[in-house]
This record gives C-alpha cells, structure tokens and sequence, in this order.
C-alpha cells in the first residue's frame, strides 16, 4: 500500500489524483491532504479519505483520527508517506518541494515554480533532487519516460509541444476577453495556467522545468505547436531519429505513471488512434507571444528576479482576470515588473512576502504612469 500526501487537492490535479486512488484502493491510500480554497470540498474529501494530516489556512472541525497541523509541520505528514504529490499552485508550492526533498520523500512534480524559482533550494536540499522527482506536466512526463529509454549522450534535442490555447492566429489588435480566453479548446485547467499557457508564459516555465529535470541546455529545448495536444513530447537522437511520446489530452495519464512509478498498472480507458485523422507540428513565431522571450531571458537569472517575475505575472493575470488591463498590457506589465526589479541574489522562503510587497509597489508605479 503506498501512502500518498496530497498538496492542492481541490484543484484539477489534485482531484484527478483522488480520482486515480478511488480506482485503486488496494493500492494507493491517502495519508495527507493540503489545500489553500475550496473549503466544502476539502472537508467533503477529509470526510471521504480520512487522512491522517490536513493542512488548511483555517481551523477545521475534523473527524477523529485526522490532525490538522500548519504548514510549518508539514514534514511530520510526509513522516510515514511514500510519495508526496505537489500541485500546490504558484510559488507558494516551492517550500512543500523543499521540506519533501530534503526528508528524502520521493515528489511527484506539478509545480512548475519549484524548480523554475527554486532550483538552487532544491539541490541545498538534496543533493541529487532528479533522483526524487517524477515530473507530473504532460510534455515533462512524456521526455521523463522517452529518456528512460536512450542514452543521454545520445540526445541531441528535446521538443516540447503547445496547442497553442485559444488565441493561436487570433488577432492581438482587437481586444480579447478573459472568458473568450479561459475557454482553452484542449485542456481543462484553472484559471490561471490557462491564461499563462495563451501567453506562453507556460512554456516558458516548462522550457526551464525541461533544462533543470533533464539537464539540457536550454539552445537544445525546442518547442513546437501541435494543436491536436495528443503528441506531449518528443526527443531528436544525434543519429536523427526522433521519439515521439502519444497519449491522450487527459491528466489521468501522467498523474497515474507518477503515482505508481516505476510500476505501471492497466488502465481500462484505451487511447483510440484509429480516430486521429491528422498530427501536425508547427514552428512557433515568437514575435506573437513576447512573454515567452522575456521570461526564458529572466529565467536565466538570479532566484530573486525568477521569483519576483513569477510574482509579478501572477499579479499581471489576476488584473487581467478582473478588467483591468487588456491582454496585451500582461507582456507590458511584466515587461515592467523585469525591468525596474534591482533586487538580485538567492532566494530565501521567509523573504517571499517582502518580495510580494516589492512586486505590488512597482505594479502600482507602472499603473500611476499609465494614468
């Protein structure tokens, strides 16, 4: 029975995840659930799971035999855990990956800023963290499992792929509205991933995430549009063979070879093939999407500017989000945001909220310029 600590359960990982040990109760059993919102459905899933920890940002009435601790004790739940999956969103995940790393616990990743923001943390906290990481993104999982098979030196390039969201050839000079936006044609994700991946701010992330989990330089990431979203990764051999990773567009896959890696269990949903009438690969015309230019070009920097860029889009997407900015002015605003921050060096926890403070008082500069 493997034990599974759960970070962002109410989310769309979280409760995918839930999903995937209701099919395997003989196998999978939950022992920690965290959760930041959704109040009635974390307690209806403590009502359900029983687990042994919860981690929530108020007190909760709970049902014998669960203990709620604060976040501060989250190593005492990974105590008896075998896996801890982490799809806490945003920066706020980044310390859950640190503590689950450093207690050896094997993380299965959806946390992008963990190792976007925080790689340096990861490797103070473990010494070799790739070893305990399982990647949970779709495109990341695909290369995961690619690479298992081949000889790393034998590897020339990794290809990640993008469906490019709803406003692939859609006209920027008009303006677009956020539920037009959120209304993404593949995937079904929260709001603010899908905002993030119309940007590509996204896969800028997962450009990174590839170059830290793989140790590949990053002129050797390529990315792709594939619409169909049923190609999640590829790798280009030094002889010219490439291998490519097909599944279907559902989380359900990944998250279950997380879960259960290095085994892998039947799964009764077959991937129907014979229905695809076309696979298509496109080139990326980045001038379309400058968000992706300047974050990998400040993802290459200090852990300070990463994070205080990973603030400052967050911010960027909630006030496009409310009508407060078009869509276009989310590149401007982070433009902003990368270039008046002067605060370099490493990165410790504790100083996130004076670095939110920071990120807040330069948005409210940029907003007083613009009136």
């Amino acid at each position: 029975m493997r034990k599974i600590v759960i970070g962002g359960s109410t989310g769309s990982i979280g409760a995918k995840a839930l999903s995937v040990i209701d099919d395997h109760p003989d196998d999978l059993k939950v022992h920690a659930l965290i959760a930041r919102s959704r109040k009635e459905i974390f307690l209806a899933q403590i009502e359900k799971y029983r687990p042994a920890y919860v981690i929530f940002g108020e007190e909760l009435q709970l049902p014998g035999g669960t203990k709620q601790i604060p976040e501060k004790e989250f190593a005492e739940a990974l105590g008896h855990a075998d896996l801890f999956l982490n799809a806490v969103s945003g920066i706020n995940g980044m310390e859950y990956t640190y503590i689950a790393l450093a207690s050896g616990k094997k993380v299965a990743l959806a946390n992008k800023e963990s190792l976007v923001a925080g790689f340096e943390k990861m490797l103070a906290a473990c010494k070799t963290p790739l070893d305990l990481i399982i990647p949970v993104d779709s495109e990341h999982s695909a290369i995961f499992q690619l690479l298992s098979g081949v000889r790393s030196d034998d590897v020339e390039k990794v290809i990640l792929t993008a469906s490019g969201g709803k406003i692939r050839n859609k006209d920027l000079n008009r303006e677009l509205l956020p539920q037009e936006i959120l209304e993404h044609p593949k995937w079904r994700m929260g709001s603010v991933i899908t905002i993030d991946s119309s940007t590509m701010v996204n896969k800028a992330y997962e450009t990174a995430e590839a170059h830290y989990l793989f140790n590949v330089p990053l002129k050797n990431i390529e990315v792709l549009f594939h619409p169909q979203a049923v190609i999640h990764g590829m790798i280009k051999m030094k002889d010219k063979n490439i291998f490519a990773h097909l599944s279907p567009t559902d989380m359900m896959y990944p998250i279950k070879h997380a879960l259960f890696y290095p085994n892998r269990v039947p799964y009764e949903k077959d991937f129907n093939y014979s229905v695809i009438s076309e696979l298509t690969l496109e080139p990326v015309n980045f001038n379309y999407y400058p968000n992706y230019g300047l974050f990998t070009e400040a993802l290459q920097k200090s852990p300070k500017t990463r994070t205080a860029l990973i603030c400052g889009n967050e911010r960027s997407v909630d006030h496009f989000l409310r009508s407060r900015i078009k869509f276009t002015q989310i590149f401007e605003l982070n433009r902003y945001i990368y270039e008046h921050w002067k605060d370099q060096g490493d990165l410790e926890f504790g100083e996130l909220p004076e670095i939110r403070s920071k990120v807040d008082t330069i948005i409210e500069n940029y907003f007083g310029g613009i009136q």
